[in-house]
């Protein structure tokens, strides 16, 4: 009888096969299953261990500002981008350390400072990061109702009245035609011509902002794009309008009133409208003018009513600002103007400028016959007068020196200045 033995074989052979393909996908399905949950595992370590770093970012920074506003001598014992020894706290450490923009801590206490505090636990590692600012004297500048860091010259039929002094780390004089002084004056150097209140040649040298000047402002500003400021007759300007902390209408508002404009070398103009804020004007062109009417207040009391990173000419009017001819409502209920409000364009306003003015560099008081008024204080670099000024003091800014006006501790954080950062 005949039997089939090779086909048996055969399918034993196939079974046997089967069976162990069967074995070995079973195998590494649970190869995959347990690799699966170890990553699975891994990563869920790695996610509480990232939030713990974080944690102890955060500790790192309030660790770093109590130790700095504990010790006035912090600019010379501590050094610049090292990070400080690790404290261990949990399952991880933290360290912070400190930057200047000039690479310096010690060569200007009115410097702002960025503190990286830094957690790392297992693998993660987080940086945090804040600027501080310090908050304590005034500076010298914020004495006077007008300050100049260079000389002072009065020119031919110019008038300059102060109710308090104008000073200058430089020379004062009047000597040019019809130019008057009225009010007290100082200066580092000479004083010549003719002053109707006293004189103080000789007197200290006043101290001017350092390079953090900005910074707070353009932590806690809400940035207009220049673009998104209408052009008149081929010039970027600002009129028939109210700026204030609720209103903008060029971008978003801010609580404090604080924009910052780039103007990106291009030429601004400010003229006849009502801003009850803090203006930052960065890089516009050095024939960027305030002109005609202006009702300009800032929004807090002690603050800047205008920065300007740069040079600008100054020619606007004692002139009443009127709704009427200017065609706007200038206190709306957003923007109430000393309490009272409306909904016509029946009220005038006087025009000036009240609140602290500064200027990196140049102040260009253009001949305009009309005399520009500040209230509060003005600081600049330089000053080319050749147009009437009145400048009003205001004790208040230099009681309660605004940000970047102060020097010393306590340092204090800048708001809006807290980020992540990332390490090298």
């Amino acid at each position: 009888m005949f039997s089939n033995t090779r086909g048996a074989s055969r399918r034993s052979g196939y079974l046997y096969v089967a069976v162990l393909f069967t074995s070995l996908i079973v195998s590494t399905m649970g190869l995959v299953a347990l690799t699966t949950a170890s990553i699975r595992t891994r990563s869920s370590i790695d996610n509480n261990d990232r939030l713990e770093a974080e944690l102890l970012a955060s500790a790192a920074v309030e660790d770093a500002v109590l130790r700095i506003t504990s010790n006035d001598n912090w600019r010379t014992s501590v050094s610049p981008n090292v990070e400080t020894a690790p404290r261990s706290l949990g399952k991880g450490s933290y360290t912070w350390c400190l930057k200047d923009n000039d690479g310096s801590l010690s060569d200007d206490d009115s410097d702002f400072v960025q503190v990286i505090g830094i957690g790392r636990v297992g693998r993660a590692t987080v940086a945090e990061s804040v600027r501080l600012m310090p908050s304590g004297d005034p500076l010298s500048c914020l004495e006077s109702s007008l300050h100049c860091n260079g000389d002072i010259t009065l020119g031919s039929s110019v008038a300059f009245t102060t109710n308090q002094v104008v000073s200058c780390n430089g020379n004062i004089t009047v000597n040019a035609f019809l130019a008057t002084f009225q009010g007290n004056a100082q200066a580092s150097g000479t004083i010549t011509g003719t002053i109707s209140g006293s004189t103080q040649p000789g007197a200290a040298t006043k101290r001017m902002p350092g390079s953090s000047v900005f910074e707070y402002y353009l932590d806690a500003g809400t940035h207009v794009p220049i673009t998104s400021i209408p052009l008149v007759d081929g010039i970027r300007t600002i009129e028939k309008v109210v700026l204030a902390p609720t209103i903008n209408p060029f971008a978003g508002t801010n609580p404090e009133g604080i924009y910052v404009i780039d103007c990106d070398g291009q030429r601004i103009r400010i003229r006849n409208c009502r801003i009850l804020g803090t203006i930052i004007l960065l890089n516009p062109s050095s024939d960027s003018v305030l002109e005609e009417s202006l009702r300009w207040d800032s929004a807090v009391s002690n603050y800047p009513a205008l920065m300007v990173q740069g040079q600008m000419e100054v020619k606007f009017t004692p002139t009443e600002l009127s709704e009427q001819t200017q065609g706007f409502n200038a206190n709306p209920p957003e923007a109430p103007f000393l309490g009272i409000q409306d909904s016509d364009t029946a009220d005038v306003y006087p025009s000036e400028i009240n609140g602290l003015v500064y200027f990196s560099n140049r102040l260009i008081a253009d001949p305009d016959l009309l005399e520009s008024r500040f209230r509060g204080i003005v600081v600049c670099n330089a000053i080319t007068a050749t147009s009437a000024c009145r400048f009003n003091y205001r004790e208040v800014i230099h009681e309660f020196p605004p940000p970047g006006f102060a020097i010393g501790n306590p340092m204090v954080i800048s708001p809006g200045s807290r980020r992540r950062e990332t390490l090298p």
